[in-house]
Parts: structure tokens; C-alpha cells; sequence
């Protein structure tokens, strides 16, 4: 949970690098045991009026085993909590640091870095998806991108993990309501 005042939280479950199978069935072809990874997104509160966030999710295998990458930012400063984790094989290591995301506004398909003590992270988007809705008082500035993520992450105990192609998205929001 995120303490913003006596009167205004959120919490959040983030659960990422969940393993699906499905079968996908269209007009012209049936796709059976199409596998993917999925993310599940929780969230119930009460925002302040202006709210900005970074999030960043990916997912996937390094090496034999199952990762999963979860970092937010700038939604959380100065409540002394985070949302930062990595899931390597079913473990959670979780990853108190706030994370510095580094993009540029104008042109957010240009590399992201992620850092922080325990990450070293770059991410190189390859599709954005934006959205913009200017409603006066209420508002939505939206820039979701798809890319790779690279470089390393600690785990518990001091280890880091090679991260290398690992598939996911990073985004900005900024919000009014």
C-alpha cells in the first residue's frame, strides 16, 4: 500500500511473468497451445489530482530459468515504499531502491536506462503506443513503449543476473482526475 496521506492511497499487486497457454481461434484458422506470458495489474484507491508514474514489466526465460522484471517510479517518491522486484524461478527478490528511469519526452522510442543500486538496466523500444485526452480539468498523457531490456539485475544475497532480450514494455503516464 501507498501512503500518500491519512485520506489518500493506493494499493497495487503487481504480478508479473504469469505463464499462459491458450488456444486462439479466428475466421480462417485455429492456433492451438500458443504459448505467452501474461502480467496481472491490481490496483484500488483514492490518487491525488495530478498523479505521473513510470512502469516497466518484461518476462521471459534467461539462461533455464523463468524471469520476471517489475519497476515503477515516480508515483511512489517520498512514501518510503516501492513496487521494484525481480522473480527469478517462482523466487521474489525484492528490490527496495528507488529506480532513476532516463528516456527522452520528445521522442520516447529512443533507449531507456533503468538504474539504481541494484539495477543496471537498458531498454530499447521497438513500437509505442500513445494516447492523449485533453479534457480540461481531466486528463490523460499516455506513452506506452514495446522493447527489449538489457544489462543486469541483483538478486538477493549479492548475485546479479544477466538480463539479455528480455521482452516487455516500459511506460509514462500523467494523469488528472
Amino acid at each position: 500500500m501507498i501512503p500518500w496521506s491519512e485520506r489518500r492511497f493506493q494499493y497495487t499487486s503487481k504480478q508479473p511473468a504469469l505463464y499462459a497457454t491458450a488456444t486462439l481461434r479466428g475466421p480462417r484458422r485455429t492456433e492451438e497451445n500458443v504459448q505467452a506470458w501474461a502480467c496481472l495489474d491490481y490496483g484500488r484507491g483514492l490518487w491525488p489530482y495530478g498523479t505521473t508514474w513510470n512502469w516497466a514489466s518484461a518476462a521471459g526465460v534467461q539462461g533455464v530459468h523463468p524471469v520476471g522484471l517489475q519497476f515503477g517510479g515516480k508515483w511512489t517518491d517520498g512514501t518510503g515504499m516501492t513496487e521494484n522486484a525481480l522473480f527469478v524461478a517462482g523466487k521474489i527478490h525484492k528490490i527496495g531502491d528507488t529506480i532513476d528511469f532516463a528516456y527522452d519526452h520528445r521522442d520516447f522510442l529512443k533507449p531507456w536506462t533503468l538504474r539504481s543500486e541494484r539495477v543496471d538496466l537498458a531498454f530499447s523500444p521497438f513500437m509505442q503506443n500513445a494516447v492523449r485526452i485533453p479534457l480540461g480539468v481531466v486528463s490523460l498523457d499516455a506513452h506506452v513503449c514495446f522493447g527489449r531490456f538489457f544489462g543486469r539485475v541483483q538478486m538477493d544475497g549479492g548475485d546479479w543476473l544477466a538480463v539479455t532480450s528480455l521482452l516487455g514494455w516500459a511506460e509514462e503516464f500523467r494523469t488528472r482526475w
